[in-house]
């Protein structure tokens, strides 16, 4: 489960980097040296049309993520619970 978590979790964090943070960013640079950098980062910038619909898309690789988050969060907590206490006749020496 844990391989599963772990693919789950960077396919969803390179797909959120290549489907929405890297062409966005290269929007708000290109807005940025077209207008300025106070116009980039404006709230109605990220109320256009082409960052909108790549924001939306984001939500794909988030699910993505989230699912693999979940998986780990899992198997923490089975392992929490099946934690057995230490003891002295374990094999280990103590001297």
């Amino acid at each position: 489960m844990i391989n599963w978590s772990a693919w789950l979790m960077n396919l969803g964090l390179a797909g959120m980097a290549i489907i929405a943070l890297l062409p966005v960013g290269y929007l708000q640079l290109a807005d940025a040296l077209k207008h300025g950098y106070w116009h980039a980062r404006l709230l109605s910038f990220y109320r256009t049309s082409p960052v909108v619909e790549l924001l939306w898309a984001r939500i794909v690789p988030d699910t993505v993520f989230i699912i693999g988050a979940v998986i780990m969060l899992i198997v923490v907590v089975k392992i929490f619970f099946n934690l057995k206490p230490a003891t002295a006749d374990d094999g280990d020496v103590q001297e």
